[in-house]
């Protein structure tokens, strides 16, 4: 058994659709205050008082067996407080007799992680008892969420989200 990994940049993502209860974080760009030519990158701001959303979309490559795990890239600009963050699953298999409009996804799976001054941060989310059936082939759906609003949630400035990885056990 082997680890398979799926890159999930941040420009893979897209947000929802900003109905209710379905905000979206802003995405922009970043230029480093290194000397010319610096690298500029893509961050999604999430807010600190409104729970937002991404999603991205993908399928699930065919050496899937097992194990599930999201792993998260991601900074704030202070040190002070907690950021929850979550995510929710849905798969669709070629036949299922649910349409693709009508997805919903697994219960969420949600961590607090500690804000570090502008120091990349990465976590992992182990989707392995929310993984809605996932089957090799299938097409995932991920939605990345701030549980701004959750009272864990103590940190007082947006949180960037900056990709993360998909990983699971290879057959």
């Amino acid at each position: 058994m082997a680890t398979g990994r799926i890159i999930l940049p941040a420009l893979a993502w897209v947000p929802l659709d900003g109905s209710t209860g379905n905000h979206g974080p802003a995405l922009d760009f970043v230029q480093s205050v290194a000397a010319a030519p610096s690298p500029r990158y893509a961050r999604w701001a999430f807010d600190k008082d409104v729970d937002e959303h991404l999603c991205v979309v993908f399928r699930l490559p065919d050496d899937f067996v097992s194990g599930p795990v999201v792993k998260v890239d991601w900074y704030c600009i202070t040190d002070t407080g907690d950021c929850v963050w979550g995510c929710r699953l849905a798969a669709q298999s070629e036949g299922d007799m649910q349409g693709v409009i009508n997805i919903d996804c697994d219960a969420a799976v949600t961590t607090v992680q500690d804000a570090t001054r502008s120091y990349l941060g990465q976590f992992a989310l182990d989707l392995s008892a929310h993984n809605d059936n996932l089957a090799a082939g299938d097409i995932v759906m991920l939605v990345l969420f701030r549980d701004a609003d959750n009272a864990a949630d103590t940190v007082n400035y947006d949180a960037y989200f900056l990709g993360g990885v998909f990983e699971y056990t290879t057959a």
